[in-house]
């Protein structure tokens, strides 16, 4: 890892464009437009959803930011479904 390129160590494990420092914000993207689009279209639906960022794989973790970011996006979309 060398500032968010990656290394590719041996021939066809990857691509040296991608910055994987993008990765958790390309989830949570993708995950903030359904979330957006499931409460637009089909909010009395039930659904499952796993959200596992890029911070159980060393030495990727996400910031604060990102996780306050996540969470308050859940809890307004679904804050009336929500049992404390």
């Amino acid at each position: 890892m060398s500032d968010g390129t990656s290394v590719i160590r041996k021939q066809g494990e990857g691509t040296p464009e991608w910055d994987s420092t993008k990765h958790d914000r390309i989830l949570v993207e993708e995950t903030k437009d359904f979330l957006d689009d499931h409460m637009k279209n089909r909010a009395d639906d039930s659904f499952f959803l796993y959200f596992s960022t890029g911070g159980e794989h060393t030495p990727h973790t996400p910031t604060k930011t990102l996780v306050v970011s996540i969470l308050h996006h859940i809890w307004m979309c679904y804050r009336k479904w929500i049992i404390l």
